[in-house]
């Protein structure tokens, strides 16, 4: 690794952590602000402020990490360009498009670090934060979605649930093993509860009949080999799809699809989680192309507010129209961040040539 390249990692990361503190305690100060009257109003509600935000930094860090990035990255450069240090590197031979790649290589692993943290810790983190204020603040239970007359297949099985709860907890199943050839019934495998896991569920108070024989087996628990997730069941019910994490939500796509289901907005949805963690990537070039047109340091700053705005208002204007079927999902997610870069790459190229 380069001289410049460890410079340019260091004082990046120092001033992208400082801006990301800033960043932090503004967004939790003015939550806080709206919900300090019920905090304080309740019995033990303050005692609640630490958790509650600690399981809500995820989620926060991952929403702000784009414009952190953005913000860090331009005053960098116009630190570089202030102290001449720019000046000596273009003597030397280094244009900004260099300048630009080893931001390019900075965001690479931000935005991976974005992407992981978003789709592993925000769901549950927030998760946490809900729990704690509808039932720890609010003293409010929440209630466990439920679904009733669940029908589903997988492998030989039909499978029934009189009731199903998020959990993955049950109440009365029903399944029916087919043959190889899908023309008669093996068995037919009821119980009074049920439990889903990962690999296998489990069943309790079990009745195994065989139709070919006319036997029964009754036995007080059982496993059956099957691996739907119950998370699939109540995508429908979710009030936003976006709270489902990247790998769960692709897998529901994939058998909402083959159902024949419209999954324009879930795609949409899959598609924008990768757009913006690598919306980090675009906006290395960005922020090269603001500086190269502003390098005062609050001009600076002030125009990379507006930019981050505008990609904001084009992302969520992509996102509305894939949603809708206007245009492919795809185009929708990565139209905007594919259209930023060409603006931001012509930019830096331009001004890499002319000097």
């Amino acid at each position: 690794m380069s001289i410049l390249s460890k410079y340019i990692i260091k004082n990046h990361t120092y001033l992208l952590f400082t801006v990301l503190g800033i960043g932090l305690g503004i967004f939790i100060i003015i939550d806080l602000v709206e919900r300090a009257d019920v905090f304080l109003a309740v019995e033990g509600g303050a005692s609640q402020i630490i958790p509650f935000y600690i399981a809500r930094l995820p989620g926060i860090f991952s929403q702000i990490l784009p414009a952190v990035f953005l913000l860090a990255s331009v005053i960098l450069l116009c630190i570089m360009i202030a102290s001449r240090e720019s000046i000596a590197l273009q003597a030397g031979g280094v244009s900004m498009s260099v300048l630009a790649r080893l931001l390019m290589f900075c965001g690479i692993f931000w935005a991976i670090v974005q992407f992981f943290c978003s789709q592993l810790l925000v769901t549950y983190g927030e998760n946490v934060a809900l729990r704690i204020w509808r039932e720890d603040v609010r003293h409010r239970v929440i209630a466990e979605k439920t679904l009733e007359d669940v029908w589903f297949t997988e492998g030989n099985f039909i499978v029934f649930l009189d009731k199903l709860f998020e959990s993955g907890k049950g109440e009365r199943f029903i399944a029916y093993d087919l043959t190889d050839d899908e023309k008669e019934i093996n068995t037919i495998i009821r119980a009074e509860s049920f439990l889903a896991e990962k690999d296998k569920w489990l069943l309790t108070n079990v009745n195994i009949a065989y139709p070919n024989s006319f036997e029964s087996l009754h036995i007080p628990f059982a496993s059956i080999p099957l691996e739907q997730s119950v998370k699939f069941f109540f995508i429908g019910n979710q009030n936003d799809p976006r709270r489902l994490d990247f790998f769960v939500l692709g897998e529901a796509i994939d058998r909402l699809e083959l159902a024949g289901s419209n999954v324009e907005t879930l795609q949409t949805i899959w598609f924008g989680k990768l757009a913006y963690s690598a919306s980090i990537i675009v906006l290395a070039f960005v922020a090269v192309a603001i500086v190269t047109y502003k390098d005062n340091i609050y001009l600076a700053v002030i125009l990379a507010i507006v930019v981050a705005f505008i990609a904001y208002v084009f992302t969520m204007l992509g996102d509305s129209l894939g949603k809708e079927g206007v245009i492919p999902p795809v185009v929708a997610a990565w139209g905007p961040q594919v259209l930023i870069f060409l603006l931001a790459y012509a930019r830096v190229q331009y001004v890499s040539i002319r000097r």
